[in-house]
């Protein structure tokens, strides 16, 4: 987005205001739940709203040892839904939004790709205009390096490397970054995105379950 990327560091903000409250959205499913407790634990001081709409692959049991935390709110909502997103931006005014939510099954996507552009791209967008209104910090997007497509003969990607997705899932993720980037280029949102590669770890969905 920048020739120099935007860096952030809770720890540095942390010093300046204890009292933050981050957005987590899709905070029920795998890579999201352990995001919320690691929070939780390494700045006790911060808020943390879990914005989900529990589909298939969001599970509160996944956040059963915070649930009773002072500092964690549980919201269910649409991020695709003006309402849902309206309402928990009005009642919390988060300083951080993360956003996890995302519909991922790459099957799914090639079936139905109608809900993935709504909660991938229609959903990014609607989060990231509240986020502009409400005069959040930093916005985080959780992209996937799917968004690059085939590996190739390279054998690696670099961060800057043109998209080129392959399947629904995937061009819907590459949309979403492009919206990301719009939003700081045309409104100067402080904004990141996280383009991971496969993870695996305690609460993964079964369908993820290494061969």
């Amino acid at each position: 987005m920048n020739e120099k990327p935007d860096t952030f560091d809770f720890y540095e903000d942390k010093k300046k205001n204890s009292n933050k409250i981050i957005l987590v959205t899709g905070g029920a499913g795998f890579i999201g739940s352990n995001f919320i407790k690691f929070i939780l634990d390494k700045y006790p001081d911060y808020k943390v709203i879990n914005f989900d709409k529990l589909t298939y692959a969001g599970n509160l049991n996944n956040l059963s040892s915070v649930e009773e935390n002072r500092n964690y709110v549980f919201v269910k909502g649409d991020v695709a839904d003006k309402k849902d997103v309206k309402n928990v931006f009005e009642e919390f005014d988060p300083d951080f939004v993360i956003h996890f939510a995302a519909e991922s099954h790459v099957d799914k996507s090639i079936i139905n790709p109608e809900i993935f552009l709504q909660t991938n791209v229609l959903g990014t967008q609607i989060i990231l205009n509240f986020a502009r209104e409400h005069n959040v910090t930093k916005f985080i997007l959780i992209s996937t390096d799917e968004v690059y497509g085939s590996l190739g003969k390279q054998g690696s990607w670099k961060e800057d490397a043109p998209i080129s997705p392959n399947n629904p899932y995937a061009a819907s993720k590459a949309a979403a970054d492009l919206l990301i980037r719009v939003a700081h280029q045309t409104y100067g949102q402080r904004v990141n995105i996280i383009r991971s590669c496969n993870n695996y770890g305690p609460f993964q969905f079964p369908e993820k379950l290494i061969p």
